[in-house]
C-alpha cells in the first residue's frame, strides 16, 4: 500500500500501518489499566519496560521514521530506505505482539506455572541472583569497597582517555577507534559503571547513607567527561523506577513524567553537546529535530534503513556467536571483526565508516537478520514470558510484608542475561556482571568468614 505524506513531509505513513499502530496503543493503554493502575500500581514493570523499549521508538515514532526530514541526519540514504519503513514496523509489532502472547500465556499457565521449562530456569536463576545480590547490597563494606574502585578506575581510564585523546565531551568515539582502549573502555563506561552504581543506589534507597553519594557524585563528573549517557543515566533512570514502582500508588504519574522528561531533556543535552562540540546555542537548537528525527529513537527508521542493503541471506546464527565471544578482542578474532552485528549491520551491509556509532534496528532486528521472521516470534514469546515473570515476582514482593529494594532489583537483573538475546553485544555486559557478582560475593564470604564488619 502507498504511503501519504502529511504536514508537509513532517509524517509519512501507510493507512494501514497507521491503523495497526493506532489499534496497538490503544490496547497498550487498556492492559496498562487493567492490569496495572486496577492492581493498585501508577507504574509497573511490565508496563515500563515496553513503553520504553516498543511504545515510544515503535508505535509512537513510526509516523516518523520514513519523513522527509530524516534526511538532517540520513542525507542520501533517505529514499532508498523509505520503501522499507513498513516492512521494518511490520517486522517489529511480529515480535511485539508475541510479547504479549508470552504475557498472557504466563497468566493462562500460573496455577502450573511450575511444569513449564522457562518457569523453572528463570525462577532458578531468579533465586540465584536473590540470594547473591542481596547480600551484596546488605553488605555495607562490600559496598563501600566496590564503590572505591570503580571512582578510582573511572578516573584512572578518564584521565588516560584525555592525555590519549584530548579533552571533549565525546572521549567514547576515539575509544572506540581504539583496538587497545576500546575493551579497556566498555568494562568501565559500558558495564562496571551501571552495574556497581546501580548497586550503590539501591543500597541508598535502604539505608540512606551519604558516603554512597559523595561516591556516586565522584563517578557521575567523570562519565559526563566521556559522554556516555547511559552509564549515566541509566542507573537512575533503573533506581528511580524501582522506587515507584514499590511507591505504588503513594506516586502520581505527573511526578514520573517529569522525572523521565528532566532525564530524556539530559540525555538530548549531552548528545547534542558530544556532536556539536559543546557549542551550546546549537545544541539548543537541535534537541528537538534530534529528539524525533536523530538516532535517540530511530530503531524502526535504522532497522528498514539495514533492510535496504541486506542481501536476503540469513546468517544464522553468526552475530549471536561473535557476541558471546565477547570476551575476545576483535583484534585477534577475524570471526568478530565480520560478524559482530555492529559491523555486520554499519560496516558490511550499510557501508557506513567505522567511526559511525551504529545503527539500531531494534528488539527483533538482530533475530530476524539471523533467523528470520521464526526467530522473531519465538524471541518475542519467550521474552514476553519471562518479562511477565520478572513483573509478577516484583509486584508480588511489593505487596508481601518482607518487601525489599534489593529483592526487586535482584529480579530484574534477569533482563541482563535476555538483552543479549535481543542484541547480542550485550554479552559482554553478561560477563562483566558475572565478574562483578563473583568478585563480590567473594568478599561478603571473607567478611563473614572473619567477622569482619563496618
Amino acid at each position: 500500500m502507498e504511503s501519504i505524506e502529511l504536514l508537509d513531509g513532517i509524517i509519512r505513513v501507510s493507512p494501514m500501518a497507521l491503523g495497526i499502530d493506532i489499534v496497538l496503543m490503544i490496547h497498550f493503554l487498556y492492559t496498562y489499566y487493567v492490569h496495572c493502575y486496577k492492581q493498585g500500581f501508577k507504574i509497573d514493570p511490565w508496563h515500563w519496560g515496553l513503553f520504553i523499549s516498543y511504545f515510544i521508538s515503535t508505535l509512537l515514532m513510526y509516523p516518523l521514521a520514513g519523513s522527509e526530514l530524516n534526511s538532517l541526519f540520513i542525507s542520501q540514504h533517505l529514499q532508498k530506505l523509505q520503501p522499507l519503513v513498513d516492512q521494518a514496523f511490520y517486522i517489529t509489532i511480529c515480535g511485539y505482539i508475541f510479547t504479549y502472547i508470552g504475557f498472557y500465556y504466563f497468566n493462562f499457565r500460573l496455577p502450573d506455572r511450575n511444569k513449564d521449562i522457562i518457569f523453572l530456569i528463570t525462577n532458578t536463576l531468579s533465586r540465584k541472583l536473590i540470594t547473591v545480590i542481596y547480600e551484596i547490597i546488605n553488605s555495607k563494606i562490600v559496598i563501600i569497597i566496590l564503590s572505591v574502585f570503580l571512582v578510582v578506575i573511572t578516573i584512572l581510564v578518564t584521565v588516560g582517555a584525555i592525555v590519549k585523546y584530548g579533552l571533549s565531551l565525546n572521549l567514547r568515539n576515539d575509544a572506540m577507534l581504539d583496538e587497545i582502549f576500546r575493551p579497556i573502555f566498555n568494562f568501565v563506561y559500558s558495564s562496571s559503571i551501571p552495574m556497581i552504581s546501580s548497586f550503590m543506589l539501591i543500597r541508598y534507597l535502604k539505608y540512606k547513607e551519604r558516603i554512597l553519594v559523595i561516591l556516586y557524585v565522584l563517578i557521575l563528573i567523570m562519565t559526563m567527561i566521556s559522554g556516555m549517557r547511559g552509564a549515566i543515566l541509566g542507573p537512575i533512570l533503573g533506581t528511580v523506577m524501582l522506587y515507584a514502582f514499590y511507591q505504588r500508588k503513594k506516586i502520581s504519574l505527573i511526578t514520573i513524567a517529569i522525572i523521565g522528561g528532566s532525564l530524556l531533556f539530559t540525555a538530548l543535552f549531552i548528545g547534542g553537546m558530544r556532536s556539536a562540540n559543546s557549542d551550546l546555542s546549537t545544541v539548543l537548537l537541535n534537541m528537538g529535530v534530534s529528539l524525533f528525527y536523530g538516532n535517540n529513537f530511530s530503531d524502526v527508521r535504522d532497522f528498514a534503513w539495514i533492510l535496504a542493503y541486506w542481501d536476503s541471506e540469513y546468517i544464522l546464527g553468526k552475530s549471536y556467536l561473535a557476541g558471546f565471544l565477547s570476551f575476545i578482542p576483535r583484534s585477534i578474532s577475524e570471526f568478530r571483526e565480520v560478524w559482530s552485528i555492529s559491523i555486520y549491520t554499519t560496516q558490511t551491509l550499510v557501508g557506513l565508516s567505522e567511526n559511525h556509532p551504529g545503527l539500531r534496528p531494534g528488539a527483533f532486528g538482530e533475530v530476524y537478520f539471523n533467523f528470520g521472521i521464526l526467530g522473531v516470534i519465538l524471541l518475542g514469546f519467550i521474552g514476553g514470558y519471562i518479562a511477565r515473570y520478572i513483573d509478577f515476582k516484583v509486584k508480588e514482593n511489593i505487596i508481601s510484608e518482607n518487601k525489599d529494594y534489593s529483592v526487586g532489583y535482584a529480579y530484574t537483573c534477569i533482563t541482563i542475561f535476555l538483552s543479549s538475546f535481543y542484541i547480542s553485544a550485550a554479552a559482554w555486559s553478561v560477563y562483566v556482571f558475572l565478574f562483578i557478582l563473583a568478585f563480590a560475593y567473594i568478599l561478603v564470604l571473607f567478611f563473614k568468614r572473619f567477622k569482619i564488619r563496618w
